[in-house]
Order: C-alpha cells, then structure tokens, then sequence
C-alpha cells in the first residue's frame, strides 16, 4: 500500500503555528524570566554572527545596535509600540520566543488539579467558616492551580438573615488563611509549583427578580400608602452594597415635610419588619 504526502501549505503553516501558540500558556511566568530567555539567546547569537570580543561589549550596547537585526533573524513579530525602556522590549521578545516555541520554560507545575485534590480539606474548612445559611462558596478552576473563589448568596434570604453577616472581604480573607494553613498551600505562580487564587466579589441570586417583582411592585407601593407618607414621598431607590450583603432605600423627601419625616421612617421599618426584613440587611437611608 503506498503512502501518501502531500506538501504544507502557507496556511496550513499558519493554522498549526496559531495552534502551538494557543498551548503555550506563559501567563504564569514573570518579566525576568522572559529577560532570562532573551539573552540565553541574544549573546550566542551575537558571538556566531559579529564574533568573540563584540559578544562582551555591555549589553545595553549590544540591544540597541543588533536587536532590530536578531528579532528579524528569530522571525519574531512584536507589535509596534513606544518602550518606555529597553527591558520592556526585550520581555516581549523572550516571550516571543517561548510562544514560538523556540525555548521551553522550566516548570515547577504540581501534577492533577488543586480542587480535585484537595476536595475533602477544602469543604471541612468551609464548614470550619461557619457562614450564614443563605451563602455559598464556589470554586472554579480553569487551568491547573488557578483558582477563582466566590460567594453565592440569596437575596432575599440575605435580607431576612437575623444572624451575624462579616463582609464579603473577610471571608474571603479567612478562607485564604485556612487554605495556607491547614492544607499548607503556597500562594503565588503555579509554575513555582504554588497556587495561583484570585477571590471575586459575591454574586447574589435573584437580584434582579427581587428588585423587580418585591421592591418596585410590592414594597415601593406599600412605603407610599402608609397614612403618613402619602404625596410626601419624592423618590424610593435601592442602593446594593454587594460587599457588606446590605442595601439601602434612599428616600428623598418634597419640600416641607420635614416634620413628619421621621414618622414616615419609622412607619417604613415597622413595614419592613412586617415582611420578615431585618433592619440590619434592609435599612434607610
């Protein structure tokens, strides 16, 4: 049977080119080891092409007379930009040939994922934070120890919530300390052979249903029909404090009320207790 060859094309150069660069993940290296990579390179290079004694001259000498001429020779294309320095430049260039594939870079990377790996530490340190029943934490991991972290919370649970509520900061921070203490994790580059994770701000559920369907529709109206308020009442927004699990009404006033104003306040929390709402989550403003 015979084989059958069939000759690249320049597309076809490009498509698999495009494809090494897609692999080759450099996010988890620092601008020194790119600066590493350039004059691996660089002084051979100018010992083969411009001799012995020329390939000592001080490296600042060096780049800017035969830089333009070893980036044309390594096919390397970097954008065209202003460099405030030199070092920039030639980051660009060590990384340039990394994603080329002409260097590999040492890795320290652990083998697996973290999440699979430390499942069972990670729910008992969960556990161990002892958070609000109407919150979760959730984890993603899209590369090999890069972890993103968040908390989930139900808004209108959040809002009804009688308990003690920390920040969404300090969890995040205690969790950090649980997981570099109790499992004896690193933080830092994955390619150190450390974790690389990055806490979000919490996402609440159902936001959008409860301002809309309870706030707007339910609460908006019942502030504007107690005895007190009626045709005093310029305005009721919602103001979200994402980071503390609160919220605020600001209420703006017409002109001349301001002697039943605190009437109509207190008539709003006793409406707000009314409907199971803590003061606490759920406050004026």
């Amino acid at each position: 049977m015979m084989e059958k060859f069939s000759t690249l094309t320049e597309q076809d150069v490009k498509r698999i080119t495009n494809l090494v660069k897609e692999q080759v993940d450099v996010s988890e290296y620092d601008d020194s080891d790119f600066i590493e990579v350039f004059v691996k390179y660089f002084r051979p290079w100018i010992k083969k092409f411009h001799g012995d004694e020329v390939s000592e001259y001080p490296m600042s000498h060096l780049v800017k007379k035969y830089t333009a001429d070893f980036i044309k020779d390594y096919g390397i294309e970097i954008r065209d930009r202003y460099y405030s320095n030199d070092l920039k430049k030639l980051v660009d260039i060590g990384k340039s040939l990394v994603v080329k594939g002409t260097h590999n870079l040492p890795s320290l990377k652990k083998e697996g994922r973290f999440l699979e790996k430390y499942d069972k530490g990670l729910k008992a340190l969960i556990e161990y934070l002892d958070l609000p029943k109407f919150m979760k934490i959730k984890f993603r991991e899209d590369k090999p120890y890069n972890v993103g972290v968040w908390i989930e919370a139900n808004f209108d649970e959040m809002l009804k919530y009688d308990g003690e509520v920390k920040d969404n900061s300090k969890y995040m921070d205690e969790l950090k300390n649980y997981i570099s203490s109790f499992l004896g994790v690193e933080y830092g580059s994955p390619a150190h052979g450390n974790l690389h994770l990055v806490t979000h701000g919490p996402i609440l559920e159902n936001e959008d249903e409860w301002v809309k369907n309870v706030f707007n529709k339910k609460i908006k109206m019942a502030i504007r029909n107690l005895p007190n308020a009626k045709g005093k009442i310029h305005s009721t927004k919602l103001n979200i404090n994402r980071g503390n699990f609160r919220v605020n009404v600001q209420l703006t006033f017409r002109q001349g009320t301001w002697r039943v104003e605190s009437d109509i306040n207190k008539g709003i929390k006793d409406l707000l207790l009314s409907m199971g709402y803590n003061p606490k989550r759920i406050a004026l403003y």
